[in-house]
């Protein structure tokens, strides 16, 4: 929504299969057209939007949603660190890991809704896994973000894989249904070591 009113897409646009390209099919012409999302500061600032959390434990799930409603709004989103980091912005969609450690609750009072992710907890843990081994189990936003055209390129080392498997598997067990519970159960804050 913006400005209390529901923007609809035309029913001839239709979203193709990859979502960060922005390209459209319109059924009626046949013709593909390909659109820019705008940036942080490309998004109007006098409208005011009913801004959007998607949450879940870390890994590429959010990501690709974020990316689908950037498709079909034409809107940009932020990582929850880029506001806490960069500053705040207009972008109605905000991409967050937390109650998990590797999440912040860096968009402040700026969210009306939340959509909550949830995978299968297996392919999860890997593909957090994955993710950290591309930014090469980075510690700060600083390295993370320098490492972050090296995400979903990477080669995964199985003794690297075995050994924080071995370290942290029953621990992100817990942080998985830590945050479900955060969203599920109206902000349950939980000590998972308690």
């Amino acid at each position: 929504k913006a400005n209390g009113e529901v923007r609809e897409l035309s029913p001839d646009r239709k979203l193709l299969h990859d979502p960060r390209k922005l390209a459209y099919y319109n059924e009626t012409t046949g013709e593909c057209t390909f659109s820019k999302t705008l940036g942080p500061t490309e998004i109007p600032t006098d409208v005011t939007f009913e801004n959007t959390i998607v949450v879940g434990y870390p890994g590429g799930d959010k990501r690709t949603v974020l990316r689908q409603m950037e498709a079909l709004t034409e809107l940009s989103g932020r990582d929850a660190w880029d506001y806490e980091f960069l500053g705040m912005t207009s972008q109605p969609f905000i991409k967050t890991n937390y109650p998990h450690h590797e999440g912040i609750w860096g968009w402040q009072e700026h969210a009306d809704h939340v959509i909550l992710i949830v995978r299968n907890i297996r392919q999860t843990i890997d593909e957090y896994h994955d993710i950290l081994a591309d930014i090469d189990y980075a510690k700060t936003w600083e390295e993370a973000t320098e490492k972050i055209p090296n995400l979903y390129n990477g080669y995964i080392d199985m003794d690297n894989y075995a050994g924080w498997r071995d370290e942290r598997v029953m621990d992100e067990i817990g942080w998985y249904g830590w945050v479900i519970d955060y969203w599920m159960e109206s902000g349950l804050m939980r000590d998972y070591f308690d």
